[in-house]
């Protein structure tokens, strides 16, 4: 029996407009009510943005929140941290002056709010899910100026200066990247798929972010069921008792699955509780 379940944001919960289907809402809802089992969102986003996202949603993926691509590890119903690490301000700096090298796009999620030296992807709709921004152009000037933690850094180019600053970035041992990932950004009603990495303090990942809450919740890695789409969900997925991807998943996600789920424009989240949780095929 499934006990949790992960379920990734960007690509997996959210369609391409960033909401949330009735049918997944309900689905999710379902599974805690009649069945017991805690969805849980893990995502690159900020805690403020999730935890808007599971109170919208309800009960039943409001309990815990993995946020910050696992930098941020909560207990929402008893306000408490289970586990937050926070990249140093020295590091941070470091980071931003290889983003200056190579001219990329980067936001970074302090407690407060997300600030970008650019417009935000999805910006014209990050409104709805309740993510407080602020553009700064120059983001080194404002840490170096300011003494200012970071929880988690997006960095957004062509993959070719990506794999560059990965590359560099191996020379600042308390933190990693992820790898390369994929988003849609939606301006003016125009899609352009974007490539980008995530940067977090050394450990601070979805993996062992599971891990933790799973280790609180005396839960077993065969009871846990992981939703994702991106190569930042690659590594929650050895985790899993269960590996599933959406049908918009990047190649090497799928590869990697146990089962393919429908879209994040299909309520794939719904299909795929219901076939393994409740034992229904739609």
């Amino acid at each position: 029996m499934y006990k949790m379940v992960i379920i990734d944001l960007d690509g997996t919960l959210l369609n391409d407009q960033k909401e949330v289907s009735k049918k997944d809402a309900y689905v999710i809802n379902k599974a805690y009510k009649e069945k017991k089992t805690i969805c849980v969102i893990g995502t690159g986003r900020s805690y403020m943005c999730a935890n808007y996202i599971a109170s919208i949603v309800g009960e039943g993926l409001s309990q815990y929140i993995i946020a910050s691509t696992g930098s941020e590890i909560l207990d929402v119903k008893n306000e408490r941290y289970l586990n937050k690490q926070c990249i140093s301000n020295k590091n941070t700096i470091k980071i931003l002056e290889y983003v200056k090298k190579y001219n990329l796009r980067c936001s970074a999620n302090i407690s407060s709010k997300v600030v970008s030296n650019s417009r935000l992807v999805n910006q014209e709709i990050l409104d709805k899910i309740g993510e407080k921004y602020e553009i700064i152009e120059n983001l080194l000037e404002y840490f170096t100026t300011n003494n200012v933690e970071c929880i988690s850094l997006s960095v957004i180019g062509n993959e070719e200066n990506l794999l560059k600053i990965k590359k560099e970035l191996t020379t600042i041992e308390e933190i990693e990247t992820t790898e390369l990932c994929k988003a849609i950004d939606m301006k003016e009603n125009e899609k352009e798929i974007v490539t980008y990495i995530d940067i977090i303090t050394k450990g601070a990942t979805k993996k062992n972010a599971i891990k933790i809450l799973a280790d609180y919740l005396k839960i077993k890695k065969d009871e846990i069921i992981v939703i994702g789409d991106g190569g930042n969900d690659l590594p929650m997925f050895e985790t899993a008792g269960l590996k599933v991807a959406m049908s918009n998943s990047l190649d090497i996600v799928k590869e990697k699955a146990d089962y393919i789920t429908g879209s994040n424009n299909e309520s794939g989240v719904a299909k795929a509780i219901m076939k393994f949780v409740f034992n229904k095929d739609e």
